[in-house]
């Protein structure tokens, strides 16, 4: 029990920290267009996974929000070019805010097989 306690105190921890970083990163920012073809690629992934899940257990959820993602991104394909930016197009304070969320991204990744690998042993 002591164990579960101990995660969700990390993971609030965790989540307050990230918000905090990103009120900091975007508060001084201005509002900009979506990046459409970033929604129509995250609307395969979530269609790609929510396939299997809707024919194994009935869990529709991925399959629609993928079908919405695909849609949404597919309705503004003519803006694909406008919004969307390569690394080499990015200036570098836009590169080291994308490494930052990529290292994040990378130990939140880490933590989770961590604690995965600890449950499984019967150490949480």
């Amino acid at each position: 029990m002591e164990g579960i306690v101990w995660i969700m105190t990390a993971a609030g921890v965790l989540i307050v920290l990230l918000g905090v970083l990103f009120y900091l990163l975007v508060k001084n920012k201005k509002a900009h267009e979506p990046d459409y073809y970033t929604f129509f690629v995250m609307g395969l992934c979530w269609t790609g996974a929510g396939i299997p899940l809707a024919l194994t257990s009935k869990n529709w959820g991925f399959l629609i929000m993928g079908l919405i993602f695909m849609g949404f991104g597919l309705a503004n394909k003519k803006k694909w070019k406008k919004s969307h930016k390569t690394w080499g197009e990015m200036d570098d304070k836009q590169k080291k805010v994308m490494m930052v969320a990529l290292v994040i991204l990378g130990a939140l990744v880490l933590m989770g097989l961590v604690f995965f690998y600890l449950a499984n042993k019967g150490v949480l």
